[in-house]
């Protein structure tokens, strides 16, 4: 019987990873340029098929929000391996705030939504922990 349940248990690990891995294989390809885009708008690269492709994955429902939320933007920088683009409402900043960082080493995506009064919410592909950077720039957004 405990052979039964470790098999199965063994079975359902497996298939749940090839699904895993078969989902993040049929993302686009992000761009080699990314690192071109430090210093320009975010909008720029959010027009990028891949990038606004992932996102949308990434973020599903919370698109929309995201999308409006990074309207007013502050050009991208960069930090080590790590993109940053972020934005706000328009006549919402410090209230209502989006921003995204591209993980140029792991080739990952990772989105943060900040609304005043609740808690941020954070999504990263494959499963992967928050850059800190993007749990600063939250952290940055309680203190105002």
């Amino acid at each position: 019987m405990k052979k039964k349940i470790v098999l199965s248990a063994i079975i359902v690990l497996c298939l749940a990873g090839a699904a895993f891995a078969q989902k993040a294989a049929k993302r686009p390809s992000l761009p080699a340029n990314l690192a071109s885009y430090e210093n320009q708008y975010p909008d720029k690269l959010l027009k990028t098929p891949a990038v606004r492709a992932r996102l949308k994955a990434l973020l599903g429902k919370n698109f929309a929000d995201f999308d409006q939320m990074i309207a007013v933007q502050t050009p991208v920088t960069r930090t080590g391996d790590l993109l940053m683009g972020r934005g706000c409402l328009p006549s919402a900043c410090t209230i209502s705030e989006a921003a995204f960082v591209i993980d140029l080493k792991n080739k990952r995506i990772h989105a943060g939504l900040y609304e005043k009064d609740k808690e941020p919410r954070f999504f990263g592909e494959d499963g992967a922990d928050t850059p800190q950077i993007l749990l600063d720039w939250a952290d940055e957004l309680k203190q105002m």
